[in-house]
């Protein structure tokens, strides 16, 4: 038997659950991300979960190397997880330090009228904006996103710039308006 026709058969056996086949993959992408596992702490098992996961619903019959193509999924997997994790604890620090100074951690140089503010033009934006933005904030990159949405990455960031346009007019415009009134 062949490398190809093994990958084929354990394929087969992992996607419809054998349990053998689905220990030698965990064991597969365990390995290869191991690196990763002090670092990912308690998201370890999620990323494994995860990956476990993807490769269970891709359509993996034009991969010619099915051990290749789950160690670059993991990789890629913990790759992401980890700078997710670096930008959540980089704005934790950036909050301590602020609350300990005795400023506001959410916005301390923001006053009151411009929190009401981006709060209203929060409101107004189009829903599929406000989902645009909050998968930037979740730290996604535009081809995960694009992968989410159903589109290309460079349509993702045409969409953002104009949804960042709209939502700049507005804010002028309700800026202006709270001056005139």
């Amino acid at each position: 038997m062949t490398s190809n026709q093994s990958d084929a058969e354990l394929v087969r056996q992992f996607q419809a659950g054998e349990p053998e086949a689905f220990a030698e993959v965990s064991r597969w992408i365990e390995r290869v991300g191991s690196s990763f596992r002090h670092r990912l702490g308690a998201s370890w098992e999620d990323v494994v979960q995860d990956v476990l996961l993807e490769l269970s619903r891709s359509d993996l019959s034009n991969v010619l190397s099915f051990r290749a193509y789950s160690r670059t999924v993991m990789i890629n997997a913990c790759i992401r997880r980890y700078q997710r994790q670096q930008v959540r604890n980089r704005i934790s620090s950036l909050d301590e330090a602020l609350a300990e100074a005795g400023l506001e951690p959410v916005a301390p140089a923001v006053d009151r009228l411009s929190l009401d503010t981006m709060q209203r033009v929060w409101e107004r934006a189009s829903l599929p904006c406000r989902r645009l933005w909050s998968l930037i904030v979740q730290g996604f990159r535009y081809d995960e996103m694009a992968e989410l949405e159903g589109e290309s990455a460079g349509a993702l960031r045409v969409r953002a710039k104009r949804c960042r346009d709209r939502a700049k007019a507005e804010r002028r415009r309700l800026e202006q308006k709270g001056q005139d009134g």
